[in-house]
């Protein structure tokens, strides 16, 4: 090959690498836009749910369980119809309102309704107010069961942002610590993507993580952590990260258990 070639190729290849080098490093962002709900010691956690486009029930086997209950999807018309959700037990119906709500207008009229309930026990149901014509896009509902455990502690942190393709988005979990369960809850990831979540840059697994894979448009991804081979001890701060690849994911709720 012609030597002036070569140098052509050899220089071209390597400002191309490290304008990637470069572009990877500003793209990394810290969301400001989560905020903790729950932070208790004794207790662990369950996490069940599914979107809409499956038919789902929610056991529950004794009384008095505590749960946090979670709705979310996008609005055809205002975000705030989306307030209150039915949970229907042995054909009674009850109404459940938010607690906490979140807004987002990158992707469309996204919401995000949370909230804390003690249920009886029974098989519950999902049944939405409103807007029932069409089911908003990855419209989705999870249960998150408290359970008394005096070895855990359990901390939630949820929020509504929009994390789009081309950068890496990270949420501060405030802990010094790696948790030994990781539990990720959100929408909109699509089967194909290769779409990553990560703790401090590393990912959590070798596979597709915003697939559905609890239903259309919706995930629920629980992992067991291996806080050692993570651990990174140049970083004093845990950061979950997702590397959204070729799609716009909407993170809600991370839950860690140490």
């Amino acid at each position: 090959m012609n030597k002036v070639l070569e140098t052509i190729i050899f220089s071209f290849f390597c400002i191309n690498i490290f304008s990637a080098t470069l572009e990877n490093q500003k793209s990394r962002r810290i969301s400001k836009n989560y905020k903790t709900i729950f932070n208790k010691n004794g207790y662990s956690t369950q996490v069940f749910g599914a979107s809409l486009s499956k038919k789902f029930q929610y056991q529950i086997k004794k009384n008095k369980q505590k749960v946090i209950f979670i709705w979310s999807g996008e609005a055809l018309n205002d975000p705030k119809n989306h307030q209150k959700i039915i949970l229907v037990n042995r054909d009674k119906e009850n109404t459940v309102k938010a607690n906490h709500f979140f807004e987002n207008y990158t992707q469309g009229k996204m919401f995000l309704a949370i909230s804390e309930l003690t249920l009886t026990k029974g098989t519950y149901e999902v049944k939405l107010v409103g807007e029932t014509k069409k089911n908003p896009k990855f419209y989705g509902h999870s249960m998150i069961m408290l359970n008394k455990n005096k070895n855990k502690k359990t901390k939630i942190i949820a929020g509504l942002e929009a994390f789009y393709p081309g950068s890496v988005h990270g949420i501060d979990l405030k802990e010094k610590s790696i948790p030994k369960y990781l539990t990720v809850i959100g929408g909109h990831g699509l089967k194909g993507n290769g779409s990553t979540n990560l703790i401090n840059g590393k990912p959590l697994s070798l596979g597709d993580d915003w697939n559905g894979s609890s239903g259309e448009r919706w995930d629920i991804d629980q992992y067991s952590i291996n806080a050692q081979k993570l651990r990174n001890m140049k970083q004093k701060k845990v950061i979950f990260e997702v590397d959204p690849l070729l799609q716009w994911v909407f993170p809600l709720v991370i839950l860690g258990t140490w």
